[in-house]
């Protein structure tokens, strides 16, 4: 088994698109990449991402300096290797980061969500990936 992800859209505005992503590790710690639904994909398409949320579980943390990384169909990571080294007992958020510049994201593919570093049996977090227009 490789865990699990859960998926959670809901629109705060007309113009805004908030996707949760649950997560829960394998017994090795491991946890495979998982794909935007089709029905985000349509929702956060034209849109722009502009920040996300990373909040490790309550009972059972992640191993200190996770990383996530939100991939586009191209294998380019939209944050820009921003959502690296998460602290395992604080939530933290960041912004895209382009080159040099932090700056909302066009999307216009689906996503990929995958969580890498981390070596704690059942480990568990939530992304939070804010997108508007």
């Amino acid at each position: 088994m490789a865990g699990t992800v859960t998926q959670l859209m809901t629109k705060p505005t007309p113009a805004q698109v908030v996707v949760k992503f649950d997560w829960l590790a394998a017994a090795g710690g491991t946890l495979s990449a998982a794909s935007t639904t089709a029905n985000v994909d349509k929702e956060i398409r034209g849109l722009y991402c502009v920040c996300a949320i990373t909040d490790p579980g309550a009972t059972t943390k992640p191993t200190n300096n996770y990383d996530i990384a939100i991939n586009d169909s191209f294998g380019c990571d939209i944050f820009g290797g921003e959502l690296n080294n998460r602290a395992s007992g604080s939530t933290e958020q960041t912004t895209p980061r382009v080159g040099n510049a932090y700056m909302a994201r066009p999307v216009f593919t689906g996503l990929s969500v995958a969580l890498t570093g981390n070596s704690v049996a059942s480990a568990s977090g939530a992304l939070y990936v804010v997108f508007m227009e």
